[in-house]
């Protein structure tokens, strides 16, 4: 893989997780989602990943670093102040 191809294959991933938090973000707003369940799904999903699949710690990582962006969205929401860790 070259750079250049690395580079785009790194933007639409990051464009893709940007939409879901988007996505999740409307969705909450208009009292369609829970957005503390749906961190805490995205957690038990990467605690049940059989150790088979490609790149599992990779997968786990990114699972866990939506759900904390996802909690951190949440208590702004609620509070009205970020977490300057994030």
């Amino acid at each position: 893989m070259t750079t250049q191809e690395f580079d785009e294959l790194a933007g639409r991933i990051e464009g893709i997780a940007r939409s879901v938090m988007i996505l999740a973000g409307t969705l909450q707003r208009n009292g369609l989602l829970d957005e503390q369940k749906l961190q805490a799904d995205l957690r038990i999903a990467g605690e049940r990943l059989r150790l088979e699949v490609p790149n599992r710690a990779t997968v786990v990582q990114t699972l866990e670093e939506v759900a904390d962006q996802l909690l951190a969205d949440f208590r702004y929401v609620k509070t009205g102040k970020r977490n300057r860790d994030q």
